[in-house]
């Protein structure tokens, strides 16, 4: 795996603060932050649905490895 990550919560409310860690063994990455409406892809529920939420952290970063 040559990249890794996780957050300090699980999801946050307009306003509130989120921090992400991430290890990474590629030489650069890209992030961006979506808002999940649906997961469910069975057929006969509502379908995948994700949506794009502009933040400050959206773009690209350089990777390092970090000790977990």
């Amino acid at each position: 795996m040559n990249i890794i990550g996780y957050s300090d919560r699980f999801s946050v409310q307009p306003g509130q603060t989120i921090r992400f860690m991430v290890s990474s063994g590629e030489p650069s990455y890209r992030t961006e932050i979506v808002r999940l409406r649906h997961i469910d892809e069975n057929p006969k529920g509502p379908g995948f649905n994700s949506q794009s939420v502009e933040t400050d952290v959206s773009g690209q970063y350089q990777g390092r490895p970090q000790t977990i």
